[in-house]
């Protein structure tokens, strides 16, 4: 036993760089203090119809919405697709010329896709906002709706993300 936590402790100094590292002053808070969290208890039948509720009412901003698989995403992809699309005004899919475009990130994905639905998300959901002189502006982004795994949560910086949502409970706290 006393082996075994010699040698964690040798793979963590090693991992972290040696033993000047562990004494540093703690690092600065990253969560902001705006933050406020939310959270929905529902019963599992109404967990999807409450997630297309919020993300309708919420349409015009940008959403970050995390699964547990790479094969969540691509259903509940399809599925979401679907069901915003069924209560759009003119029943066609839902998309950039609505303010709201739905992309997929994850793991499985090819890197060029998953560059490109970054890109898309970042614009947001209408890229081809028009300023006021008439002119597209680039700068101008609308609704988007991310769903990922944590593939996304490391490291990516999007701006103006509005709201995270954790659809499924993760699998280690």
């Amino acid at each position: 036993m006393w082996r075994l936590q010699r040698q964690r402790n040798y793979l963590w100094r090693r991992a972290v760089g040696g033993e000047e590292e562990m004494r540093l002053a703690p690092q600065e808070q990253a969560t902001p203090t705006s933050l406020t969290n939310y959270y929905v208890v529902s019963p599992l039948q109404e967990k999807m119809s409450r997630l297309v509720a919020f993300l309708k009412q919420h349409r015009e901003q940008k959403i970050v919405v995390f699964f547990l698989t790479c094969a969540s995403v691509e259903f509940y992809g399809m599925a979401i697709q679907r069901l915003l699309a069924s209560s759009s005004s003119d029943g066609g899919t839902i998309g950039p010329e609505d303010g709201c475009g739905i992309e997929l990130l994850h793991g499985k994905l090819a890197p060029k896709r998953r560059e490109k639905a970054m890109e898309r998300f970042r614009k947001g959901g209408n890229s081809e906002s028009v300023a006021k002189d008439g002119n597209p502006d680039e700068t101008s982004s609308q609704g988007a709706i991310l769903l990922c795994t944590d593939v996304a949560a490391r490291g990516l910086d999007v701006p103006d993300i509005e709201w995270t949502i954790q659809f499924d409970a993760p699998m280690d706290p």
